[in-house]
Parts: C-alpha cells; sequence; structure tokens
C-alpha cells in the first residue's frame, strides 16, 4: 500500500460507505482505471481523491473545504487544484 493510499486511510477514507463498499474502493477504483490509460501521476493523484471534497450524488465528505492544505500536501498542489 502506497503512503498515498496510507494518509487517505488515516484521513477516514475506509470508515465512509459508498456505492458497492467503501470510499478509499471507489478513490482507488478511480486511480487504477486512469493509470490503466497511462494518465499521468497528477491526473492518477487526483483520480485517488477525486472525492474527498464531496460529489454530486454523494454528500458525505472525507474532508472539508478548510482542509484543502492537508489534501494538497498529500498528493501535491496541483492534483488537489483539479479536486477541488
Amino acid at each position: 500500500m502506497d503512503t498515498k493510499f496510507k494518509q487517505l486511510t488515516a484521513l477516514g477514507a475506509a470508515d465512509v460507505a459508498h456505492i458497492n463498499g467503501t470510499l478509499i474502493d471507489d478513490l482507488k477504483g478511480t486511480r487504477d482505471i486512469l493509470a490503466s490509460w497511462s494518465a499521468s501521476q497528477t491526473l492518477q493523484d487526483a483520480g485517488l481523491n477525486h472525492a474527498a471534497f464531496g460529489t454530486a450524488g454523494f454528500e458525505e465528505q472525507m474532508v472539508s473545504a478548510n482542509q484543502r492544505e492537508n489534501i494538497g500536501k498529500i498528493i501535491g498542489a496541483q492534483p488537489e487544484e483539479i479536486v477541488y
């Protein structure tokens, strides 16, 4: 398990129920799809965090918008900007 994945788990992504499992399962699945498409590491990191702040149809947030800096420290500024 890579460091970014571990840090997301520590933020509670494994504890959030989501379609067909947990939020961390969905985040990892999205990253894996992007990797299979040879997407850049920046986009893969954004995919790993795509629902961190919530999404349409999924109101629960892993982190609030005032924690953007924390996500940025985990995945980097550019992927965080894509996610936000």
